[in-house]
């Protein structure tokens, strides 16, 4: 612990740190964040299908549950009791 104490530096704030951290916010504040937002907003308008998965009650969303629960493996998923061993103890 005495080591760690002797190799810290005094907390001050340098002139380089501020001009390091603009190098990279800037670009990202006003390049990246704004394209990448731009370019979701677009695919989101074009399309009607686009994020459904977000969506409760999108009709593509219910027809790829249907079809999920359909599929013997997955067709008690929605059932809480599903799998218990013994259900009785689980309904008193």
């Amino acid at each position: 612990l005495p080591v760690l104490t002797m190799l810290a530096e005094d907390a001050e704030a340098k002139y380089g740190d501020s001009r390091r951290w603009s190098a990279v916010l800037v670009p990202l504040t006003t390049l990246v964040i704004p394209a990448v937002a731009m370019g979701i907003f677009t695919i989101y308008v074009s399309s009607d299908d686009a994020f459904y998965q977000f969506r409760p009650g999108h009709p593509r969303g219910m027809r790829e549950e249907k079809e999920l629960y359909s599929n013997p493996l997955y067709a008690g998923r929605k059932n809480p009791m599903e799998g218990l061993v013994n259900k009785d103890d689980f309904e008193k």
